[in-house]
């Protein structure tokens, strides 16, 4: 008996301990795979206003010409969003999204996506830029795009996320081009 005792004893305080550690409001890549297996999306975002949400990305690949965009409904928004994950990024590169016809970005009150700027998923508030001051998105054209983004910021990975305006049951035939 005296022995069962002292085997739980400390068996209670390591679980007690284990317990007590610090929640932090990150997310594992772990998790991530999960979602993509069961065919959730392949990509955590955490919107504004919203919770964390898995979406599908589409992949833009750099001189690979025009690629359609992969979109997802959004159950607690009135319209569907489209990620579209942009690697190696250069000074000076430009970025072209056609056929896309946006609503207005619920961050920046105007038209242009929410670009994050991370390695890869998942994606936070935090790795967003400031549309009105640190990056020049300017629409041209119709209401369906183009939207050309050219870029000034630093070399890296970016991440567009578009507020999609639809018509009818899915979006146009959205597509991006990396030049």
């Amino acid at each position: 008996m005296l022995r069962v005792r002292s085997i739980l004893i400390p068996v209670s305080i390591a679980i007690l301990i284990g317990n007590c550690k610090k929640e932090e409001p990150v997310v594992d890549n772990g998790l991530s795979q999960i979602l993509q297996i069961v065919g959730v999306g392949n990509c955590l975002v955490q919107l504004p206003q919203m919770p964390i949400t898995a979406v599908d990305r589409t992949l833009a690949v750099k001189n690979g010409g025009k690629i359609p965009f992969i979109w997802k409904s959004m159950p607690m928004a009135d319209h569907p969003v489209a990620l579209i994950e942009v690697q190696n990024v250069q000074d000076g590169d430009i970025i072209t999204f056609n056929e896309i016809d946006v609503v207005n970005n619920p961050i920046f009150n105007d038209q242009s996506p929410t670009i994050y700027a991370a390695s890869d998923c998942p994606l936070s508030q935090d790795s967003t830029f400031d549309n009105s001051v640190e990056v020049r998105f300017n629409k041209s054209g119709s209401d369906s795009g183009p939207y050309v983004y050219t870029n000034n910021q630093s070399p890296g990975t970016y991440f567009f996320l578009f507020h999609i305006y639809v018509e009818g049951t899915k979006p146009a035939n959205a597509t991006v081009e990396f030049r």
